[in-house]
This record gives structure tokens, sequence and C-alpha cells, in this order.
């Protein structure tokens, strides 16, 4: 299946108006190869523009998407605002839709291809660092190639959906009843805690007894006690 580009782009754009977001070039493209990759992952790694994209700038980029923005504009599909840039005297334009109706491009895409690329614009149309990192580190074309090399969307496939567990509903006599059982084993706990304390105090003054017996048996101590004991002024024999 092949798409003219310039609708896509011009879907794309619109759909981020719609957020109040007006797209800079490099997020149109990255929205482009989202569209390639998702499509892809549906179709055996065949994309919706078939463009030759590659890892150059800030992840996946081709000329033919570039090329496409620009005669976009030339046509009328999208509108370019000029702003100017905080880092150079460069033109720099941000791409917004000229009307309030929009691309009409959701039959030409899959449920699964327009609601992933919604989710995408929508989560991340003012958001480039995201995006970036999302393009870059997230998918599968991206995986284990370096720069300069051209991007394999044999390798998309759709991401598995786990199925839901659901927790079943406890009533209130059993939860009362757990809530028994666990202030039961509290006790259980402090009073062997307790126990223990006890017994390791035992046994630390038992085993300082045991060392001081060999002192004990060493002394010669005499049998019973002579001499005069004095408590206070008394004086007692």
């Amino acid at each position: 299946m092949r798409i003219d580009p310039g609708k896509l782009i011009q879907f794309i754009v619109c759909q981020a108006t719609e957020f109040g977001a007006p797209l800079s070039p490099i997020r149109v493209v990255k929205f482009v190869y989202l569209t390639d990759l998702y499509y892809a992952r549906e179709n055996k790694g065949e994309t919706l523009t078939g463009w030759p994209w590659k890892f150059v700038y800030f992840g996946p980029y081709c000329t033919e998407s570039f090329l496409a923005l620009k005669k976009a504009v030339e046509v009328g599909l999208i509108e370019a605002k000029p702003f100017e840039s905080k880092y150079d005297d460069k033109d720099r334009f941000l791409y917004s839709c000229p009307s309030e109706e929009g691309a009409d491009f959701e039959s030409q895409l899959s449920i699964y291809v327009w609601s992933s690329l919604k989710g995408a614009i929508k989560k991340w149309a003012d958001d480039t660092p995201g995006l970036l990192d999302h393009v870059y580190y997230d998918t599968e074309p991206m995986e284990d190639v370096k720069r300069g090399d051209s991007l394999d969307f044999s390798k998309a496939r759709l991401p598995i959906d786990l199925p839901k567990l659901e927790m079943k509903k406890i009533s209130k006599s059993k939860t009362q009843k757990a809530k028994q059982l666990i202030s039961a084993l509290q006790e259980q706990y402090r009073a062997s805690s307790y126990k223990l304390s006890e017994e390791k105090v035992f046994l630390a003054r038992d085993g300082a007894f045991r060392k001081s017996l060999p002192l004990v048996d060493d002394e010669d101590l005499e049998e019973g006690l002579s001499g005069v004991a004095k408590i206070g002024n008394v004086e007692s024999d």
C-alpha cells in the first residue's frame, strides 16, 4: 500500500493542531517515521511510505520526509509560521493546520495504526526530547544500529498485550478473619522476640559467669572470716 505523503503529513500536523501544539520539522519527520513503524508492525515489515529511513539526524531520518513536508506547505495542506531561534539567525518554522476540519486520513489506516499515531502525537506533540528518546530507544528498527545505517523495518513487531488480572473481591467476614490471624501472628512474634531477648541476656550473663570461674578457682580463699568490721562509728567483733 502506498499513500500520498502530503496527506499523511497534513493528518499529523492537524492532529497536533487539535492538541494546541504546532510542530517543528523534526517532530513532523519523527511522527511520519512512527506511522511507517506502526504500519510495518501489521504488514510484515512493509512501510506505508516506502522511504529509505536511516539513522542520521537525532535518530530516523530520510530526505524524502523533509521534501514532502516542504511540498505540503507549497500546495497549502499545512501552514508554516516563522519564529526566531534563540541560537542562530536561520529561518525556523512551526507547522500547523490551516483549517479546523483537518485531514480525513483515518479511513486509509487500520485502527491500530491511526490510534497509535494519535496517541503518540497527543503524548509528544509538544515534547521534542520525549519524542526523540522514544524513537531512539524504544522502536525496533533503531535497535543495534550505528549512525548512517539503513533501518530495517522487518524487525517491527506488534507489542504484546498482557492479560489483565482481576482480583477477586474478599467478603467482609474473610477480611475480618484475615485481620485476626495477622494480629495473632503479630502477638506471637512479639512474644517470641521478648523470649529470645531474655535468652540472649541470660546467655550473656551465663557466659560471663563461666569465664570468671577459672579466676575464682585460681584464688586460694580461706574458709571463714576474722577481723574487725566497722559499720558507721560502731565496731563489732
